[in-house]
C-alpha cells in the first residue's frame, strides 16, 4: 500500500504515513489532537473527502499553531473542497446525480463549518492580542514621582477611639535602640554595689602549695640520710642516766605501739626540755625511705610541736602510700631542722622554759584578740 496523506481536522498540519501504520487514529505533533487515520485512509483509496469530525468542529482554534492560525482558512477550505470534488468526479462520476447532490451538500457543510472556524480564529486572535497588553500594562512599574527636595510628610496611624493621644515617638534609626521617654520627677536608679574584686574572695584563692613538692630530687637514691650525715645531740648535764634509761623505754614503748605507746608519747612530753634531745636524737636513726618509719617521724614531729607550741612542718605518709622522692627529702631534712634549733634556741633548760613562757604570752594576747574583735 503506497504512503498517504493525512491532515489534521484541528490544526490543518498534514503528514505522510508510512505503509507500515496499522492504527486507526494518530495523535498531531503540533497542537495533540487526535486524527481519524481510518476515514482519511477510507477517504484516500475511495477518492471521497472525510466529513469533519463534531469534536474537532467544536474545539476551539486558540489550540492551533501561530503559524498554521496566520494561513487564510477560506483558501485552505477551497482547496479542501476541490480535493474532494475531484475525488468524488474520478471516483464516483458514472454513478449518475445522487452522488453529486452529496458532494454539494458535503461542501456546502464544509464551508459553513470553515466560516465558523474562522469567525472563531478571529474572535480568539483579538482576544489573545488584548491579554499581552493587559499583562505588559500591569507588570509595567508605575512611573516614579519627580524627586523634590522637600521633606514627605510623617504618615501616623489613626489613634483608636476612646483612648487618649500619646506623643509622638521618633522613627527608630537601624542597629540603635530606641530612645526612651523621661519622666518627670522620676527617681534615678541607684547605682549598683560594687562587687568586691575576685582576689578577696576566699575561693578565689590559690592552692596553698605543698613544700615537699619544691624538692629539686628525682629518686629515693639521693634521698638524705640524716643518720649518716648528722651527729646525735648532747644530753644537758642535769639529765641523768636514770632519765635516759626512763625515756629510752618510752620510745620502745612508742614503738610497739597501741595503748602503750599513746600514753608513752604524753609521758615524754611532760619531761619537756630533756625529752626533746631523745626525741630528735630518734628521729635521725629513722629511715625516711621507709613507710612506717616516715609514719613513726610524724608522731614524733607532733610531740615535739605540743611541747613548743609550734610547726616545724612534716609531710605525712599513709600506709599503703608509695612515697614520692621528694617528700622523704623533706622530711629527712626536718631531722637537720630539729638538730639546728635545739642546738640555737633551746640548749638550756632556762632557753627553753624562756621560750615556753613567751610563747604561752603570745598565743594568749593573740587569742585575745581574735575573741575581741
Amino acid at each position: 500500500m503506497p504512503a498517504i496523506q493525512i491532515v489534521c481536522d484541528n490544526c490543518g498540519a498534514k503528514y505522510r504515513l508510512p505503509e507500515t501504520f496499522t492504527n486507526t487514529k494518530a495523535k498531531c505533533k503540533q497542537c495533540g489532537s487526535a486524527i481519524d487515520v481510518a476515514v482519511q485512509r477510507h477517504a484516500a483509496v475511495t477518492g471521497a473527502a472525510p466529513a469533519a469530525s463534531p469534536a474537532a468542529a467544536a474545539r476551539p482554534a486558540m489550540a492551533r499553531p501561530a503559524k498554521e492560525q496566520s494561513r487564510p482558512s477560506s483558501r485552505r477550505d477551497s482547496a479542501r473542497s476541490e480535493s474532494r470534488t475531484a475525488g468524488r468526479r474520478g471516483g464516483r462520476s458514472g454513478d449518475g446525480e445522487e452522488p453529486q447532490k452529496k458532494s454539494k451538500v458535503g461542501l456546502i457543510v464544509s464551508g459553513a463549518f470553515a466560516v465558523v472556524a474562522l469567525i472563531i480564529v478571529i474572535v480568539v486572535m483579538s482576544g489573545s492580542k488584548n491579554e499581552p497588553e493587559k499583562k505588559d500594562a500591569a507588570k509595567a512599574p508605575a512611573a516614579a514621582p519627580p524627586k523634590t527636595d522637600a521633606p514627605k510628610p510623617e504618615v501616623k496611624a489613626p489613634a483608636p477611639q476612646n483612648a487618649p493621644a500619646a506623643n509622638p515617638v521618633p522613627p527608630t534609626q537601624p542597629n540603635k535602640e530606641p530612645s526612651k521617654p523621661v519622666e518627670a520627677n522620676a527617681p534615678k536608679p541607684a547605682p549598683a554595689p560594687s562587687q568586691p574584686p575576685a582576689a578577696s574572695k576566699p575561693e578565689s584563692r590559690p592552692e596553698p602549695v605543698e613544700r615537699w613538692t619544691t624538692m629539686k630530687i628525682a629518686s629515693m637514691d639521693m634521698v638524705f640520710d640524716p643518720k649518716a650525715n648528722t651527729k646525735p645531740l648532747d644530753y644537758p648535764s642535769y639529765v641523768t642516766d636514770e632519765d635516759k634509761a626512763k625515756m629510752a623505754e618510752l620510745l620502745q614503748q612508742f614503738r610497739d605501739g597501741g595503748a602503750k605507746g599513746g600514753r608513752a608519747k604524753d609521758a615524754l612530753a611532760k619531761m619537756g626540755h630533756m625529752a626533746m634531745f631523745a626525741i630528735v636524737n630518734h628521729l635521725r636513726e629513722l629511715d625516711y625511705k621507709n613507710t612506717a618509719d616516715e609514719m613513726r617521724g610524724f608522731e614524733l614531729n607532733k610531740v615535739l610541736e605540743k611541747m613548743l607550741m609550734a610547726n616545724m612542718g612534716y609531710a605525712t605518709v599513709d600506709l599503703d602510700e608509695q612515697i614520692d622522692p621528694r617528700k622523704a627529702e623533706f622530711n629527712a631534712q626536718t631531722v637537720v631542722a630539729w638538730i639546728r634549733n635545739v642546738q640555737q634556741k633551746w640548749p638550756t633548760k632556762e632557753k627553753y622554759d624562756e621560750f615556753i613562757a613567751t610563747r604561752q604570752k603570745t598565743l594568749e594576747k593573740n587569742v585575745g584578740d581574735d575573741l575581741g574583735k
